[in-house]
């Protein structure tokens, strides 16, 4: 059966007939629908400046059960997480959420700094290299250059993995 996928208006989590619903008891699929279609999500797919704290108070759940859920979704591979400074990464979000040329590419430079900076921001910038399709590589690389520069001179956690601090595991 052929993919097949629709647009979903980020409104939707502030819609006021759709708080007035029921709903469910903190999980983490909704958790993950949450974050694939929430406010959050800026030009630079899967990046998200967001804490536990503005997520529950967004979904109305603990922080405790905020974390839950993360964790288990963190747990599947499907995010990465730095909780302070507050940044989520969704490392297959490009995968489905291709620039359709380089002109995107530049809209997520000039968003870049926004972001703040961590090792999980310097490991989103390699991941998405290797994630954009071939012929965006050459202008992904070109655009982000001096980013790459900078993330090669930050210091790293000695303890960390090298996907941790930003660097690409081989």
């Amino acid at each position: 059966m052929a993919k097949r996928w629709s647009a979903v208006t980020r409104s939707l989590w502030s819609d006021a007939r759709f708080l007035n619903l029921s709903s469910p008891k903190p999980n983490a699929q909704t958790l993950w629908l949450y974050l694939l279609t929430g406010p959050h999500q800026g030009p630079v797919p899967g990046l998200f400046p967001v804490g536990v704290g503005a997520i529950a108070d967004n979904l109305g759940w603990s922080p405790k059960e905020v974390r839950a859920a993360l964790e288990e979704i963190r747990g599947a591979g499907m995010a990465l997480v730095s909780e302070r400074p507050a940044l989520i990464f969704l490392p297959r979000a490009v995968t489905h959420n291709q620039p359709a040329n380089p002109n995107m590419i530049k809209g997520w430079r000039s968003h870049w700094d926004e972001l703040p900076e961590c090792p999980l921001r310097d490991q989103a910038l390699f991941t998405l290299l290797r994630s954009v399709k071939e012929t965006m590589k050459p202008t992904f690389s070109k655009i982000f250059q001096d980013e790459f520069k900078r993330a090669h001179a930050r210091p790293v956690d000695p303890g960390a993995s090298p996907e941790v601090n930003g660097f690409p595991n081989g």
